[in-house]
């Protein structure tokens, strides 16, 4: 006798994930695009591909430089902002995040799904120890295992992430300042000693399900929209059948808009009111207003539970 036997196997559950980069130096007449000092790296197990900084081509549009890259089926992501304070030494900032992302990166994609698998923490500690460049940077990492469901985190300064649950933050990094405007931030420990280690990142773990909006972003995002605005803009744009890439351009680009205005109100303007301006003056009703002029990275990831057909046996 012969038997059909069909077995139900249940939905693949993946993440989709886009980038978008929009630096803050809008370049001049017959200037090259200067994509500033983030960085970012997108990479899948299941597909052996990663996508970063340095292996994505800038583009412009309207003028404006920019980067975007997508990628199905992501099992790590990471950003990072270089201090730019180390361009009055001559050295451009972005190659130490740039160098950073790539390795850390590289690390999560060759150790997953082994024996010894590296969480994000493990891996910045690894790119710190190996990038013997000089520079210093925030970091934030996540992992995503589809199997389990179970994200994994480490955040490092005040590029950060959230996570968005049927239209509500779940979980949200916190920034890490040692005071105002002079957040977390790593480097060689052989050059720059007095950097912050990969040791001090804030981690984070939590089980994520299908329907789940992930943004992971540079300080340029959170300085210049609020969370309220972040939260409303992505989900409507996903919810519309927006791809994550594009609704990264989206959150990027109004933040950048905001960057850019010098009367608009921003997390940024509320921040300097408080911690610039004396009590007098925040009590005759002064306050600062405009946004940030910065580099903007975004990651937008959603997880999606994808039917399988039934297979004959």
């Amino acid at each position: 006798r012969n038997y059909n036997i069909r077995i139900q196997r249940g939905p693949a559950i993946t993440l989709d994930a886009g980038a978008f980069v929009r630096p803050k130096i809008v370049p001049g007449p017959g200037q090259q695009p200067n994509m500033g000092e983030d960085a970012f790296f997108l990479a899948s197990l299941g597909r052996r591909t990663m996508l970063t900084s340095k292996t994505e081509t800038e583009k412009m549009d309207d003028k404006l430089p920019y980067m975007s890259a997508s990628l199905q089926d992501v099992s790590a992501v990471g950003v990072a902002d270089g201090v730019g304070g180390w361009r009055e030494a001559g050295i451009d900032p972005g190659e130490y995040s740039k160098q950073l992302m790539y390795v850390t990166g590289e690390a999560l994609l060759l150790t997953d799904g082994k024996e010894n698998s590296l969480e994000p923490q493990d891996a910045m500690k690894f790119a710190q120890a190996t990038t013997q460049i000089p520079g210093t940077t925030t970091a934030s990492v996540f992992s995503f295992n589809k199997s389990t469901l179970v994200f994994n985190a480490a955040n490092l300064g005040d590029s950060g992430f959230l996570i968005i649950r049927d239209g509500e933050i779940i979980l949200q990094s916190e920034p890490q300042l040692h005071e105002f405007n002079m957040p977390f931030q790593m480097g060689s420990l052989q050059i720059e000693p007095m950097s912050n280690r990969a040791e001090e990142a804030d981690v984070y773990s939590t089980r994520l399900k299908p329907g789940d909006i992930l943004v992971l972003a540079t300080d340029g995002l959170f300085d210049n929209l609020h969370t309220k605005d972040i939260l409303k803009t992505v989900t409507t744009q996903l919810r519309e059948g927006t791809r994550p890439a594009d609704a990264a351009r989206v959150l990027a680009d109004r933040a950048f808009a905001n960057s850019m205005d010098k009367k608009v109100t921003t997390p940024w303007s509320k921040a300097m009111s408080t911690e610039v301006l004396s009590r007098w003056k925040r009590a005759l009703g002064k306050k600062i207003r405009g946004g940030k002029r910065d580099d903007i990275t975004v990651v937008v990831g959603i997880v999606t539970a994808n039917a399988k057909a039934d297979l004959p046996r």
